[in-house]
């Protein structure tokens, strides 16, 4: 119903400016999108950076990179034989 996180204690809502290792759980998928069907799916993002070393507006999308070519998924879906869609 969407009252519940599905965020991993380490990273609580609003965190900023901490690393993440590869490997490491950031948190698990969930399933709510309100009134549409979105399938399960987690919801992460990379924030480029301002010159005084604080993070962009995320809202604003060209202030986030695609995450797909750091999880090495291709950046196109459909050529990933596999489905679900894994990270490597």
């Amino acid at each position: 119903d969407g009252t519940i996180d599905f965020i991993h204690p380490d990273f609580p809502r609003g965190t900023s400016e901490v690393p993440v290792t590869q490997g490491q759980v950031i948190g698990w998928q969930g399933e709510y999108g309100g009134n549409l069907s979105i399938g399960l799916h987690l919801h992460f993002s990379i924030v480029k950076s301002a010159a005084d070393g604080s993070f962009e507006n995320e809202s604003i999308l060209v202030n986030t990179l695609d995450p797909s070519p750091y999880l090495g998924i291709d950046l196109n879906a459909l050529n990933s034989p596999r489905r679900p869609v894994t990270c490597d």
